[in-house]
């Protein structure tokens, strides 16, 4: 490896030369992380998603009286973006962080990056997981984007 200092007039820059071995393999470790993080907020908003319906079930005035009118069933009368800014709080708060854990771990095992990262991230996964956990208002972005892409391609379908 080769060391060169540059200095402009208000600052300094460190430049590293190395091999373009290892360049390479310090570049897609940084896209395996950043690929993770994503893989992560994905799943968070697929579990939301996936339990949305049960809440809003749970929720519904019209279910819960039986009622003969659809127009007492906010579960048939609201849009999925309605249901999802209504309830997002009570969804995030039951994900279970084992069971995400366990998705993580699955998806891990698909991804196409280099194996001594993968070995070392799956044996800290636990952590690392708890470690970074989305925010809710990076999960509810997540959330609506793919309600809205879902929409997309249902309306190109009809």
């Amino acid at each position: 490896m080769r060391y060169t200092i540059r200095r402009s007039s208000n600052s300094v820059h460190l430049q590293i030369d190395c091999c373009r071995e290892q360049t390479l393999w310090i570049q897609h470790l940084k896209k395996a992380e950043k690929l993770m993080h994503h893989t992560l907020k994905y799943l968070y908003a697929r579990m939301v998603l996936n339990c949305l319906p049960d809440i809003v079930k749970e929720h519904c005035y019209g279910c819960e009286v039986n009622h003969p009118s659809q127009i007492q069933h906010t579960c048939l009368m609201w849009t999925k973006m309605e249901h999802l800014e209504t309830y997002f709080d009570i969804v995030y708060k039951q994900i279970a962080e084992k069971d995400m854990v366990r998705k993580m771990s699955n998806q891990v095992k698909l991804i196409d990056v280099p194996d001594d990262y993968k070995n070392d991230f799956l044996s800290t996964l636990n952590d690392w997981c708890i470690l970074h956990k989305p925010s809710t208002k990076n999960v509810l972005n997540w959330c609506k984007r793919l309600v809205l892409l879902e929409e997309r391609f249902t309306d190109a379908l009809n």
